[in-house]
C-alpha cells in the first residue's frame, strides 16, 4: 500500500534529522523533495536519500550547515550555503529575491558553496504565487554533456526553470536542460529492468552495438538538448 503524503513527508525529515540537520532546516527540505515526488519528478525527491548518504559518508555534504547572506544590496544577495544540502540554500535565497522584487522592481539571489537542491520548480514556484515571475537556474557537477555529434562528455549540463504567473488561478511552468534529458531520468530509467533507456542517435558510431553506446549513456555522456 502506498504511503500517504504526511507519512512520506516525515519519513524524510526523521532521516534528515538523523543525519544531524536541524529541525526546521530538515522540516523544509522534507517539505521540498515531497513536493517533487507529489508532482511526479521523481528523480528529484525520495529517490536522492541513497546519494545524499554517499556524499554525506564521503565529507561533501555538511548536513549541520545553515544558509549565510554574504553579500546583500538592495536588489541582489549572495548566499554561501556552507557545503550544506541546497534545499534550504535555495528557499532562501527566492525569499530574499522576493522581497527585494517587491521593493524595487527586481531581485536576483545567488547561492555558492551548496550542494543539490531538488527540484528547480519549487522556487520558481514560490515567486509566483508572491505575484511575481520567477527564474531558477543551477548548473550540475561534473562534465556530463557531449557536444553536438560527439562522444564524449565535454561540458556540464544547466537547469533552468522559468515560472510566469498568467492568473489567479493558473501559471506557465517550463523547464529546460543543457542536455536532451536531465541525468536523474537517465540513471533511474538505466536502474529500471522494466526499461531499456533510449540511447542518443549522437552516441552510436558505425560499427558499435546498441550495448557499447548504451554503457556510454549510462557512464555520464549525454547527448546535447540541440542534438
Amino acid at each position: 500500500m502506498p504511503a500517504s503524503y504526511a507519512t512520506h513527508r516525515k519519513q524524510l525529515e526523521l532521516i534528515l534529522r538523523a543525519w544531524g540537520m536541524p529541525e526546521e532546516t530538515a522540516a523544509s527540505t522534507a517539505e521540498i523533495m515531497s513536493w517533487a515526488d507529489l508532482h511526479g519528478i521523481d528523480t528529484h525527491g525520495i529517490s536522492m536519500v541513497p546519494p545524499y548518504d554517499e556524499r554525506r559518508r564521503a565529507g561533501r555534504i555538511d548536513m549541520r550547515a545553515q544558509p549565510v547572506v554574504a553579500r546583500e544590496t538592495p536588489v541582489s544577495a549572495l548566499i554561501d550555503g556552507g557545503s550544506g544540502l541546497g534545499h534550504a540554500n535555495a528557499r532562501r535565497a527566492m525569499e530574499l529575491a522576493i522581497d527585494k522584487a517587491k521593493a524595487t522592481g527586481i531581485g536576483v539571489a545567488a547561492v555558492r558553496n551548496s550542494a543539490h537542491f531538488g527540484a528547480c520548480g519549487f522556487y520558481a514556484l514560490m515567486a509566483v504565487e508572491a505575484g511575481l515571475i520567477g527564474m531558477v537556474t543551477t548548473s550540475a557537477s561534473g562534465i556530463q554533456v557531449a557536444p553536438t555529434f560527439g562522444a564524449q562528455p565535454a561540458r556540464a549540463d544547466l537547469q533552468t526553470a522559468p515560472r510566469f504567473h498568467g492568473t489567479q488561478t493558473h501559471s506557465l511552468e517550463v523547464g529546460f536542460y543543457a542536455s536532451a534529458v536531465d541525468g536523474g531520468s537517465a540513471i533511474g530509467n538505466s536502474t529500471n529492468v522494466r526499461f531499456s533507456p533510449p540511447v542518443p542517435d549522437s552516441l552510436h558510431d558505425p560499427g558499435f552495438s546498441h550495448a557499447a553506446a548504451l554503457w556510454r549513456w549510462q557512464s555520464g555522456s549525454r547527448a546535447p538538448a540541440q542534438g
